[in-house]
């Protein structure tokens, strides 16, 4: 299946006072390696952004549920980052990170190519429309998979010295929701961001506020015997 557990976690950053190579190496080298080895969490996802803006990098964690991201294990890794952790932290600007709980999943392939669609709503019309609006999206012979999740407050309320170390500006959001949406070409969905967006506000009418952006799958990661 393109979507594993009931919860994901998704984290949006650009990088200043690092190079790309040395963010490279601690997210492939250890950071992602630390995270699948908590209890729960099924996947990590790397991505890269196709074009020039912000928020050029995206990680997505697939959890088993969204307890997970408040487990004594995980809360144990962000309170106590490795040295590098300490170094890279404080140089993820534009840092943006969501708990979510999903509320719709359709589609089976993982696809190399990522689109994030943040928006508002209510809860409840999102939660309503989640599986119809992730069916509808499949139907799209571009679309591989997609995934709809809403904010989990309890992950953002947490304060963890991971927490601390990140610039002031870092933002954990509890207000947007999340629509991921897969495909095998990237610039196909680009193309396709139109249509997408038009299918959100046919499912969600109350649909606002709707961020978009494109991505490349850098690689996967899942634990150990996994």
């Amino acid at each position: 299946m393109a979507f594993r557990g009931a919860s994901f976690l998704a984290i949006w950053n650009d990088i200043e006072g690092i190079t790309p190579t040395e963010y490279d190496a601690w997210l492939t080298h250890e950071h992602m390696i630390e995270r699948v080895g908590v209890p729960g969490f099924l996947r990590g996802r790397r991505y890269i952004a196709l074009d020039e803006g912000p928020h050029r990098y995206f990680n997505c964690y697939e959890t088993r549920d969204a307890a997970v991201m408040t487990s004594a294990a995980y809360l144990e890794r962000l309170n106590n980052p490795t040295p590098l952790t300490q170094r890279v932290m404080p140089c993820l600007t534009n840092f943006m990170r969501m708990g979510c709980r999903t509320v719709g999943t359709a589609g089976q392939q993982v696809g190399g190519a990522l689109a994030t669609v943040r928006f508002r709503a209510p809860v409840d019309r999102v939660e309503r429309a989640g599986q119809s609006l992730c069916d509808a999206l499949v139907m799209n012979t571009v679309v591989t998979a997609c995934h709809l999740g809403t904010p989990e407050a309890s992950v953002a309320a947490a304060s963890t010295r991971e927490r601390e170390l990140r610039p002031a500006a870092a933002r954990e959001s509890t207000d947007d929701h999340v629509l991921l949406v897969e495909s095998a070409n990237g610039l196909a969905l680009r193309e396709h961001l139109g249509a997408i967006v038009t299918a959100l506000h046919a499912q969600v009418a109350e649909a606002s506020d709707v961020q978009s952006r494109t991505y490349g799958l850098s690689y996967l990661i899942e634990p150990a015997g996994g």
